[in-house]
């Protein structure tokens, strides 16, 4: 090793070992105690959950009422540094998430706050959630996604001198100032879970929850994480985590450990006394073994899990003084809430959210840097629909010179081909829209950064645009390629009602996105819905024909309105369509008999427009609704 190094390495060493020396006394070591100490209890806390299983009948699936929690008791206080141990399975997510009121299930028992109870408005403005798995815009950097989480944590009258400090003080503290400008998708393990340490620091919140830290990292970068995590507990501050196997000496950094299995807990106490307590039970880990995977080895077995939660349990009814009784009081309900939580906590129920045109602003203002810096899926479907106005226009050009009875067909087919590649084209790009962002704007929503309506609105606006600006380009080149018309005001009015059908098509694909879980169910579902639109727009199925009990179907397709609307600006002025009667065909002398011809009405152009606009409408409704519906579901923790 050589001298640099040496350098390097040493203070961390020193930092460690000055660390490791405190770990069992956690009370009278040399770290400061809370200025303002409290207590988060939680007693006899039971969780149901409904899960959709498949039964055997034709795979017929149902929801099943599964018990994850059991009776689960336990405390922690200001200054501590808690591990929720166990297998995989055994609850710890769903304890964490329950303890901090960011799961919807079904709650019996009592969460209380210095022995208050606690409403969930209070616990979420009061604490930060770190979760296992995070989720962000990945083309945002280090600065701007702190500048975004700032504007919508931040009181809204906080200034912005103000966010400005407690970001670079955050990234400062936390070692990754350094990444400010890094883009996320470029950034480390160790550098990503101190980035969502800071973004859920932003507030100071005395409570924080760590969902698997360590999780994908090296023994270097978890250790580094928890030692973060064991000095913002020096400061006062009270953090869980959930942890599933830690190494020996990252396992040392905790004061208190829970151990949980299959929902019940087998122990709850500072960490050296876990060790005791298990020798207690005739079981003792070989010499050189990592005590932490050998407690969880223990309660992984079945028989020895019931043993160990079964004297754990006789200890707490014969101990007077349990957790469960230190500090909370039985036979509270969660959702009661008491204004006596505290005068030093009291500024966390005045902290007031932006303002809806600021939550717009900021959604806007990230959603174009992320679309600004992930262009090439947009730029490829903006190449492939200039390709397909040229590969449309090319068969028809001139197809109006001395137009005939064949070129009726001719033009028709050209009206039908130009509404339905705009349709099809925007509502395919948008299928992509909801889908990948729906696990982001769930977790958001449940962290109350900011309301479904903003979100939907700012979407809904990014839409309009390129709507606009691609469908004038791709019905440019097809009208003066084929020489629809040389007039100015001709080419603007049909250009109207393509850029109506490419924002419905928006709206149609938004809705399907916010509705269905995957691409694929909402492909699956616009096929039949699809082939009813264009099967009554005029080109398959002559609309005078049809049935009244079917002709109000018409007035709710994209591709009636947009057809009609088009057929007219094109057939109105034609007064003179040549006639062969040794052709065979019937004879349409003028543009008015095409037109009728087709069962549209020569007088409708405004009213296309107009039923666009309604089903615009309509679809965005149906949209923002299915969004809300889905906001209320669990989000991924």
């Amino acid at each position: 090793m050589n001298e640099m190094q040496a350098l390097n390495i040493n203070p961390i060493i020193k930092r460690r070992t000055n660390l490791s020396e405190s770990i069992n006394n956690p009370v009278n070591n040399n770290e400061k105690p809370p200025k303002d100490s409290f207590n988060l209890s939680w007693n006899n806390l039971n969780m149901h959950l409904h899960k959709k299983v498949s039964s055997k009948f034709w795979k017929k699936s149902c929801h099943k009422k599964v018990q994850i929690l059991e009776n689960v008791t336990g405390n922690v206080n200001s200054g501590d540094l808690l591990a929720i141990m166990g297998p995989s399975g055994s609850g710890k997510t769903t304890l964490l998430a329950s303890i901090s009121m960011r799961v919807q299930g079904e709650f019996s028992g009592s969460l209380l706050l210095n022995g208050r109870p606690v409403t969930k408005m209070f616990l979420t403005n009061m604490s930060g959630f770190v979760p296992q798995l995070d989720l962000a815009f990945e083309m945002l950097t280090v600065s701007e996604h702190m500048e975004f989480m700032a504007r919508m944590k931040m009181d809204k009258h906080s200034k912005d001198d103000d966010r400005k400090k407690c970001i670079t003080r955050l990234l400062i503290k936390l070692g990754i100032i350094k990444c400010i400008n890094t883009k996320l998708s470029s950034l480390s393990g160790g550098e990503r879970k101190r980035l969502s340490l800071a973004v859920q620091m932003i507030n100071d919140p005395p409570l924080l929850f760590c969902d698997e830290p360590t999780t994908g990292l090296d023994s270097w970068s978890a250790a580094s994480v928890i030692d973060q995590l064991r000095l913002l507990a020096s400061s006062g501050k009270a953090i869980v985590c959930s942890i599933h196997q830690p190494a020996s000496g990252i396992f040392d950094l905790f004061h208190k450990v829970l151990l949980l299995s299959g929902g019940k807990v087998a122990f709850h106490g500072l960490v050296k006394e876990a060790t005791i307590f298990f020798r207690k039970q005739g079981f003792e880990a070989p010499v050189g073994y990592n005590e932490a995977e050998f407690l969880v080895s223990i309660i992984s077995v079945e028989n020895t899990a019931q043993k160990v939660c079964s004297a754990w349990s006789n200890k707490k009814k014969m101990n007077q003084k349990n957790i469960g009784n230190a500090c909370v009081a039985n036979n509270h309900n969660l959702n009661s809430f008491s204004e006596k939580v505290g005068m030093e906590y009291k500024h966390y129920c005045l902290i007031e959210n932006p303002g809806i045109f600021t939550q717009l602003y900021w959604l806007i203002w990230r959603s174009l840097i992320a679309a600004r810096r992930d262009n090439k899926i947009w730029l490829i479907e903006f190449l492939a629909l200039m390709g397909i106005a040229i590969i449309v226009a090319l068969p028809y050009m001139n197809i109006l010179v001395n137009i005939d009875q064949k070129d009726v067909q001719n033009v028709q087919g050209l009206m039908y081909l130009i509404v339905t590649e705009i349709i099809f084209t925007f509502v395919y790009s948008v299928f992509n829209n909801f889908p990948p962002e729906i696990s982001i704007l769930l977790r958001e929503l449940a962290n109350g950064l900011y309301t479904p309506g903003p979100y939907y609105i700012s979407k809904m606006l990014l839409m309009i645009p390129r709507a606009i600006i691609e469908t004038f380009l791709y019905t440019s080149i097809i009208f003066w390629v084929v020489g629809l018309d040389n007039k100015w005001n001709t080419f603007f009015l049909f250009t109207i009602p393509v850029i109506l059908a490419a924002n419905c098509a928006n709206a149609y694909g938004t809705w399907l996105s916010a509705t269905f879980e995957s691409i694929a169910t909402a492909s699956l579902v616009s096929v039949p819905i699809d082939l009813i639109s264009y099967s009554f727009a005029g080109t398959f199925l002559n609309l005078a024909s049809i049935p009244n009990y079917l002709s109000w179907i018409k007035y709710l397709s994209i591709f009636f309105y947009s057809s009609e609307a088009i057929s007219i600006l094109q057939w109105e002025g034609v007064t003179n369509i040549k006639c062969d009667s040794r052709e065979g065909l019937p004879c349409i002398a003028t543009g008015a008999e095409v037109i009728d011809y087709l069962g549209y009405n020569i007088n409708n152009y405004y009213k296309d427009l107009l039923g666009m606009l309604g089903i615009y409408i309509m679809f965005h409704i149906l949209g923002y609704l299915s969004l809300v519906k889905r906001s209320k579901k669990q989000p991924v923790y």
